[in-house]
């Protein structure tokens, strides 16, 4: 009897093991070709320290080699990203430009976050909000030297002093006295070149033309004085102009 069941329980053993064995699906997920479509530990570690692009294999590959030392681990990982994290845990959204994007690593506002510093104008410490208020637009400078605000005026406005010798003119040069001597030049581009202008100081009145001196109609005749200039004119005759 005893024998008996002995034998009756091991097959039931027997059938139990081979119903879980037989249960769950024992089919390749995909085939070879597939690859794993996921990326190596080491890619990961170089992505992180260098940039170097994610790439995930697409076709199966033979190991070139048996896997060896070099090979990254998880700490190596984490450590890759936590120490330079580490370094902008002090960066939140008021120290970056506004509308700029950037990863927060603050607690309480991890990820991605945009910043809401106001922007400044690279030549002065004024806002490009200030600039366009005002009236200007934001102008930046081809040549690689910043931003700065740039009014289609005369002059800049009340508050607002000349950037250096930013501006432009109609043409490159107008006035001059009776002789056609002393023209006053600017540029036509925007641009920070300096104009220049002449003008006379105290004289006497005479005839002739002469190239040192400042020659023009005064009360019928030609008036003569000492030559003044060049000096800086900007704002006399400029269709548009940079300020701060």
């Amino acid at each position: 009897m005893r024998a008996t069941l002995v034998v009756v329980l091991s097959v039931m053993l027997m059938a139990g093991l081979c119903g879980t064995v037989v249960a769950g699906n024992i089919d390749s997920p995909g085939l070879p070709s597939a690859g794993s479509g996921m990326y190596t530990l080491q890619n990961l570690y170089d992505y992180i320290v260098s940039g170097t692009a994610l790439e995930a294999k697409t076709s199966f590959q033979e190991p070139s080699a048996a896997p060896g030392s070099t090979m990254r681990t998880t700490k190596e990982i984490g450590d890759a990203i936590a120490t330079p994290f580490a370094q902008c845990a002090s960066t939140t959204a008021a120290n970056v430009e506004s509308g700029k994007k950037f990863f927060s690593t603050v607690s309480g506002s991890w990820g991605l976050q945009t910043g809401t510093k106001a922007a400044l104008l690279t030549y002065k410490a004024r806002t490009v909000a200030e600039c366009i208020s005002a009236g200007g637009e934001v102008f930046t400078d081809p040549g690689g030297s910043g931003t700065l605000c740039k009014f289609q005026a005369s002059s800049c406005p009340g508050g607002w002093s000349q950037e250096e010798h930013w501006q432009q003119y109609a043409q490159a040069e107008w006035g001059g006295d009776y002789c056609g001597y002393h023209k006053s030049t600017g540029p036509t581009t925007f641009s920070n070149v300096a104009s220049y202008c002449y003008g006379r100081t105290g004289g006497y009145q005479g005839y002739g033309c002469d190239p040192s001196y400042w020659n023009e109609w005064a009360s019928g005749a030609i008036w003569k004085g000492q030559l003044y200039g060049p000096y800086d004119c900007s704002g006399s005759g400029t269709i548009s102009i940079g300020c701060r």
